[in-house]
């Protein structure tokens, strides 16, 4: 046996060799997708979404190559690894370095993808009350969720609200303690409800609010839609006026061209300004996966910055609520 184990060394190292290319050649068609802006499929735009976390194994892979005294696998890996940082340390970064905010003209704004099966919506009424948000803006608002919300107390304390309750994921709500004006429904898709209108916070400007939510990009021409949805999206808040917040579900982060192409229009992601683009909040509910993917996002326009930012729970939905304070700049 002791003569096999130079053998066994050589296979051992071998195989090691082997996994430790195929990892960094995987990388580097990540990095190579990411640079060409690959998004003509749902596994190339799914790959693209879960790019941090993919990209992470460069770490052990570049320790690897140093222990091993592998210079090309070595150099590769670290080139991989620098780009990795370039593209989401910016968004990960765990430091806030929101602009300073006005002192009048704050606001809570709680946004929530509901979920389309999610009927009783009474437990999300709840949490709602004890968040005590200004604004609240919720997305895949079925008639039943509606219904459910229309009985709770905390709900009807809200004096301006504009609900388009349908079947399936196209379905919506905005609810204001701020008084509000031109609240009305664009479709961004056939019976597909965006909501759009205007804030008026005491001794503060107007804020232009918008609701939205994209499809995913699954199914038989889900990518291509999903494509055409995020181009509209971003042509819709480009001739929105400012100073503007925009809520909802993009089904889509920051390394998905179609949405790099929406914060593009000179608009910030209110997780990023607060230092907490590391949270992600989508799957919340499915057993031993935590949640990996960030595609709901309050996105706001330079005269506009974040006083705070946190997940709810969201009992009852996949999608974590956000919580986000909100106030024009100083």
């Amino acid at each position: 046996m002791a003569r096999q184990t130079p053998a066994r060394r050589l296979y051992a190292g071998w195989g090691a060799l082997g996994l430790g290319w195929s990892v960094g050649l995987f990388v580097v068609a990540l990095c190579i997708m990411r640079i060409v802006g690959a998004d003509g499929s749902t596994w190339q735009i799914a790959v693209m979404s879960a790019l941090p976390w993919e990209l992470l194994l460069t770490i052990p892979l570049l320790a690897v190559a140093v222990w091993r005294r592998r210079v090309v696998l070595g150099a590769v890996t670290a080139v991989v690894l620098v780009l990795g940082l370039v593209w989401e340390a910016p968004v990960m970064w765990p430091v806030a370095h929101a602009p300073a905010a006005a002192p009048e003209g704050r606001f809570r704004l709680f946004d929530a993808n509901v979920a389309q099966d999610n009927f009783d919506l009474s437990s999300l009424a709840a949490e709602i009350g004890r968040d005590h948000p200004d604004v609240v803006t919720l997305e895949e608002l079925t008639p039943q969720g509606a219904a459910s919300l229309s009985s709770s107390p905390v709900m009807a304390a809200y004096h301006w609200k504009l609900v388009e309750a349908r079947p399936g994921p196209n379905g919506m709500g905005i609810w204001s303690d701020i008084p509000m004006t031109g609240l009305q429904e664009w479709n961004l898709y056939p019976y597909q409800a965006e909501l759009e209108g205007w804030l008026h916070p005491v001794s503060a400007p107007a804020v232009r609010i918008d609701v939205m939510h994209v499809y995913g990009p699954v199914g038989a021409g889900g990518a291509s839609q999903w494509r055409q949805q995020l181009a509209r999206v971003a042509s819709h808040l480009a001739s929105e006026p400012r100073p503007l917040v925009v809520a909802g579900d993009f089904n889509g982060t920051e390394d998905d061209p179609p949405f790099r192409r929406i914060l593009d229009g000179h608009l910030s992601d209110a997780a990023v300004l607060a230092g907490r683009g590391w949270e992600m909040s989508w799957p919340r509910d499915q057993a031993w996966v935590l949640a990996y993917l960030r595609i709901d996002h309050v996105l706001l326009s330079p005269q506009m910055t974040v006083t705070g930012y946190r997940m709810g729970t969201g009992h009852g939905s996949d999608h974590h609520p956000l919580i986000v304070g909100l106030a024009p700049r100083a």
